[in-house]
């Protein structure tokens, strides 16, 4: 328990991110074993498992001004992506050749360091729908969660580098 500004705050406890790791789960195992289920109830299932996070934290941890707070800044994120995505559909990048393992692997480097001029997100919204071209004959969800690792995820992790002015 901590006291901050003169309002007590509790820890959440430990088993709180129960509803979280069975979701993980559910992602990674449910569309591999019960591929039919996971495809029609997939919604039913995210909202149930965030449910129990969201009603823990209202009702229990009597943070329901505390939950309000982050969905605004939930709304404001996903505005900013959807505000990326609509740009970037208007940018239109041609990849000269065909997706071969070394082209997909230069092109994925491009992505992770062009995180340096206009970051993570940015990148990953103006790269991605010439990944999906060049890659569309035999685009599948595994090429598609590869981009997000390495664009994304990667790209934020590397060395920023910077320009002398």
């Amino acid at each position: 328990m901590l006291l901050l500004a003169g309002t007590v705050v509790v820890d959440p406890a430990p088993w709180s991110i129960v509803p979280f790791a069975a979701l993980l789960l559910a992602i990674a195992l449910l569309p591999v074993f019960l591929k039919h289920h996971w495809e029609q109830q997939h919604h039913k299932i995210s909202i149930g498992l965030g449910a129990i996070a969201v009603l823990y934290y209202v009702f229990e941890l009597k943070a329901g001004i505390k939950m309000l707070h982050v969905a605004g800044d939930y709304l404001s994120f996903m505005a900013v992506i959807g505000s990326l995505f609509v740009i970037s559909g208007g940018i239109h990048i041609r990849a000269g050749s065909a997706a071969r393992p070394w082209v997909n692997s230069l092109f994925l480097l491009g992505g992770a360091l062009l995180w340096n001029v206009i970051g993570t997100t940015g990148a990953s919204m103006l790269l991605i729908r010439p990944w999906i071209r060049m890659n569309n004959y035999r685009f599948t969800g595994h090429h598609l969660a590869f981009f997000i690792f390495m664009v994304s995820n990667i790209g934020g992790g590397l060395p920023e580098i910077r320009l002398r002015g």
